[in-house]
């Protein structure tokens, strides 16, 4: 069965399976025919990993083939209307788990909200390692190889160096796709609430065959993870908060509990531009709209990329005129 729920700028087509598995077939700013030889098996909408269970996958370090990934089937889906859009919501179940995916669509705007909310249905605890709060198998669509198409985009961030976006290649970050599946991956994770602190939670990649790019940005203010690589002739992105592996991130669900994700966003575009500008189209969206928002003054601060600390009588007054001249509120030293 295919579920399409493609609209204006964003292309988002879901498959369900004769044994009831769900995928995310397309997900895109236009839809695209796969003209790849080996056709690719199967990825999952939801990663869950449970303590003390083995994952079914060659995976090294990789999230992949989860126990819960393989038993988790889709039972139902539901879609709303909101003032916002269209909303999504599927139900995959398994004995003693449910997982709930939610995806936000955007009338005006080419970006989708994504989270999951998993329950434990059972009746003993289970300890939650890895969530995914967005993940997309078959990036790499088109014909030639991923390693001629595909671009990653890194945002490195530092105190005195901020979002400092760079731009690579499969193989200049050392992945070479060359099977079906490799222990390697492109990652970038964070551990503790200096979010940013190494790198944005962000990330970005285009396919230059289908002529989409998909940027991304996580939306906790704590630890996050995400990565590509590959599984199943496939590459795949995966979009995470905390896990166990990289963060130290444990969750103990008990019977009838239920945790909720972190919110992550996807804007896409023809170039990495294009999704820059869908992205804070979303973002302008979503920002809590109140009287203090709406009042906030214009602020000017000679430090740094102005006067660089060094204020003085001479420098500061025909600067604070100017600064008020240009409709600044208040002025900084």
């Amino acid at each position: 069965m295919i579920l399409d729920f493609s609209q204006k700028n964003l292309t988002m087509i879901f498959e369900i399976d004769e044994k009831n598995r769900i995928m995310l077939k397309q997900f895109g700013r236009t839809a695209f025919e796969d003209t790849r030889e080996k056709k690719p098996r199967w990825g999952n909408i939801a990663e869950v990993h449970v303590t003390g269970e083995n994952p079914d996958d060659h995976h090294g370090a990789k999230h992949t083939g989860s126990s819960r990934s393989f038993t988790l089937r889709y039972v139902s889906h539901t879609v709303t209307e909101n003032p916002l859009g269209k909303k999504l919501e599927f139900l995959l179940a398994d004995e003693t788990m449910q997982v709930v995916m939610h995806y936000q669509l955007y009338s005006e705007i080419a970006a989708v909200r994504a989270w999951s909310v998993v329950t434990n249905v059972g009746s003993e605890p289970l300890g939650l390692e890895y969530v995914s709060s967005f993940a997309y198998t078959g990036i790499d669509e088109g014909e030639r190889s991923a390693n001629e198409k595909m671009i990653v985009y890194m945002p490195h961030n530092a105190v005195v160096r901020e979002a400092n976006w760079t731009k690579h290649t499969l193989s200049s970050l050392g992945f070479e796709k060359i099977s079906g599946g490799s222990t390697q991956r492109i990652m970038a994770t964070n551990t503790g609430t200096w979010s940013a602190k190494e790198y944005l939670p962000m990330g970005a990649f285009t396919n230059t065959d289908s002529q989409n790019t998909v940027l991304w940005q996580i939306e906790n203010n704590g630890s996050w993870h995400w990565e590509i690589s590959d599984v199943n002739n496939m590459l795949y992105l995966k979009l995470s908060g905390p896990c166990e592996q990289e963060n130290h991130w444990y969750k103990e669900l008990k019977s009838g509990e239920s945790f909720e994700s972190v919110k992550v966003a996807l804007s896409l575009g023809e170039d990495f531009d294009g999704a820059l500008a869908e992205m804070t189209k979303y973002r302008r969206t979503i920002i809590r709209n109140n009287p203090e928002n709406a009042a906030l003054p214009v602020i000017f601060n000679d430090y740094m990329n102005c006067l660089g600390g060094n204020p003085t009588e001479e420098k500061e007054f025909p600067m604070i005129d100017k600064a008020a001249e240009m409709g600044a509120e208040y002025y900084c030293m």
